[in-house]
């Protein structure tokens, strides 16, 4: 019998990883079929899809294609659950130029993927878990996870430019989420869905390197 995997989804750890390399192009991703390039189809049953995510603000066209992609990920026939925490600015000053400015910071993100995670573990509503981030923040939830629940795997899928030393200590397996498997899952630029509603990659993401 195949495994029931979960996939639970730091999708702004993902996102920074993908602006990292210079690749924007890869951020019109479908989000199931690139999880279903994860695991190892013979294997493994895809399960669950769980995106954290955080609406931008003070920021129009950003907004706007953050739900654009949101909602374009609604619509690819698997469903992909979001979950939504906050931004939060704190005032800081600048160490070069000793002005203050407004440094946004994302909340919630790495308490709710864990709470997630432990909950659905108890429930049993999967054989493993895969985490796709490379925050280090998450390391607490490996651990526990590995105590309470020794008969199940919780895997780390570091996104591009995302390594982290303390993640590959506690994880079951660690994956590389690589530019070359993302290639696989990214949409056409003019992307029609089952419905027939028409989806237009942003402008901003058609450079490639």
């Amino acid at each position: 019998m195949k495994k029931r995997v979960n996939i639970y989804i730091d999708g702004f750890n993902l996102y920074y990883g993908i602006c990292d390399t210079g690749r924007k192009s890869l951020l019109w991703q479908n989000i199931p079929k690139m999880c279903l390039n994860i695991i190892d189809r013979s294997k493994e049953k895809l399960g669950l899809i769980f995106f954290f995510t955080t609406l931008p603000i003070r920021n129009t066209a950003r907004i706007e294609r953050h739900k654009l992609f949101l909602k374009l990920n609604s619509n690819l026939g698997l469903p992909v659950n979001f979950i939504y925490g906050k931004f939060q600015y704190n005032q800081e000053l600048c160490p070069k130029c000793n002005i203050p400015y407004d440094r946004r910071s994302e909340k919630r993100t790495d308490v709710a993927i864990g709470l997630k995670i432990i909950d659905d573990a108890y429930n049993d509503l999967f054989d493993n878990a895969i985490i796709i981030s490379g925050d280090s923040d998450m390391v607490p939830i490996y651990e526990l996870f590995k105590l309470r629940f020794p008969e199940k795997k919780l895997i780390a899928c570091l996104p591009p430019k995302r390594w982290s030393d303390e993640i590959n200590k506690v994880a079951s397996k660690v994956i590389k989420l690589t530019n070359r498997l993302m290639k696989k899952s990214v949409l056409p630029d003019r992307y029609k869905t089952s419905s027939g509603e028409i989806f237009n990659k942003p402008p901003s993401w058609k450079n490639i390197k």
